[in-house]
């Protein structure tokens, strides 16, 4: 049987009561609390009913070398009274006693208001607005990913990983604010009238939704990686979070060495502040740059291929992947010197297959194709995806799609692309529930759209 327990709490600075009454249930449950931080210590301990109070010192900081004056004089008031020191939170002060009816720490609430609104200004408000900017920030530039590349961005998990954690970041960290933006309120107006701070607890359902959220994104994204990405890129990502904990290791490491050193407040937040920054880019940064030189210079991420052409000037590589289309389905004819390559990406709202037949730039006059398939999983997505595709030339006065028969594809709709007046053999076909963007080189008779419209069709 193990004696000691540790807590991932998810409590905020203003909910005093939260805390009291979450500890005194602890303690009856035969846990006492015996250090905050990340994770919550609790030790064994005989059950029993025991008092917890919560009060503040504005002044307390995490990067102080030794309790302040505030912390000093107001530990021994409390003990006077009968309340032993359980622990600080940073700058809330927990204390505990077994007396049957204690004194309250705390018999003015107008000043546990005040001081608890100071102690919020030190520590939650500047930490809580900055994520919220950050998020937000972060989360503009991910929405400005998607309108530069909509359907590849929406079209792969792990691209949409990004977008989803930031915005969980901004509806937490802003939920947060505006929770306790009413409950300050609510505070005001019943001290005002005589009574007590009002009870927090608002913030709770909105911490389990957001750890329950990230969860389902952190296996979400493992899972779209393990299905989109080569075993260097899991490497690189595996690599990755290792140094990233090992920069909070580093940092946090930092920050505890120095307050036990007696560094003083403004030393030991400087000091961390550089270890963070350094560390950053020395771990992370390094390690974007040395994947960066391996991809364009060593060609790290990229699948083995099956042969090479050189043509002296530059390398070429030859993929046999299977397709769903190829030129010989089309012509019925058979061809050396192509490579088939398909790309496949997959999210919960669209799938992406890429096909490509090329041949090797060695005279011949072989003929090419290339083509999309995008099949699209939520419903409303789709005018939307197809307008995309429409767009594509809406900057281009000479280049646009147009509307054609359908009938010979099979399809429900049919565009084609069209340049300076004249039709060009790039089409756009509509399925039901998908979206083909079809690229020959040479003009279909109407029996290989019959069978291009057949086989891309699914």
């Amino acid at each position: 049987m193990r004696d000691v327990k540790y807590r991932l709490e998810t409590f905020t600075l203003y909910d005093y009561r939260g805390v009291e009454r979450h500890l005194e249930a602890m303690e009856a449950k035969g846990w006492r609390l015996e250090k905050t931080g990340n994770l919550w210590k609790y030790r064994r301990t005989e059950p029993k009913k025991v008092h917890y109070a919560v009060t503040y010192v504005p002044e307390a900081s995490e990067f102080n070398p030794a309790p302040t004056a505030g912390q000093e004089n107001l530990a021994e008031l409390c003990a006077a009274a009968g309340w032993e020191k359980a622990a600080d939170w940073f700058q809330m002060q927990i204390f505990r006693s077994e007396q049957p009816d204690p004194m309250p720490l705390e018999t003015e609430e107008t000043v546990r208001l005040e001081v608890l609104q100071r102690s919020i200004r030190k520590n939650f408000l500047p930490s809580s607005l900055l994520l919220t900017v950050l998020g937000a920030v972060m989360l503009a530039q991910q929405i400005w990913s998607i309108r530069q590349d909509p359907i590849g961005t929406l079209s792969r998990t792990s691209r949409l990983f990004p977008i989803l954690l930031w915005l969980l970041v901004v509806f937490s960290a802003g939920g947060n604010l505006l929770d306790y933006a009413l409950w300050l309120r609510r505070s005001k107006k019943s001290v005002a009238q005589g009574g007590p701070c009002a009870p927090g607890g608002g913030y709770r359902w909105l911490a389990k939704v957001s750890w329950a959220v990230l969860g389902v994104l952190l296996v979400g994204y493992a899972a779209s990686m393990l299905g989109e990405s080569s075993p260097q890129m899991l490497a690189f990502v595996g690599v990755y979070f290792a140094l990233t904990l090992l920069l909070i290791a580093l940092v946090r490491g930092t920050q505890k060495g120095l307050r036990r050193a007696g560094a003083s407040k403004h030393l030991n937040m400087g000091l961390t502040l550089a270890v963070d920054v350094v560390g950053a880019l020395v771990l992370i940064g390094g390690l974007m740059a040395v994947v960066t030189l391996g991809i364009f210079r060593y060609h790290w991420f990229q699948r083995t291929p099956v042969d090479t052409y050189d043509t002296g000037n530059y390398v070429f590589h030859i993929y046999h992947d299977e397709l769903p289309l190829t030129i010989e389905d089309l012509t019925g004819e058979t061809y050396s010197g192509y490579s088939y390559e398909r790309t496949e990406d997959a999210s919960f709202l669209l799938g992406r297959l890429e096909g490509e037949q090329w041949h090797v730039p060695d005279g011949t006059d072989a003929p090419e194709l290339d083509y999309e398939i995008l099949d699209v999983k939520v419903g409303f997505l789709y005018d939307w995806c197809l307008e995309q595709y429409l767009e594509e030339y809406a900057d281009d006065q000479e280049r646009e799609y147009r509307p054609e028969d359908p009938s010979p594809w099979g399809a429900e709709a049919a565009y084609r692309l069209w340049w300076d007046e004249e039709g060009y053999h790039r089409w756009i076909l509509c399925f039901d529930g998908r979206i083909v963007k079809l690229d020959p080189d040479w003009t279909l008779t109407p029996e290989q759209m019959a069978l291009a419209g057949e086989r891309l069709s699914g």
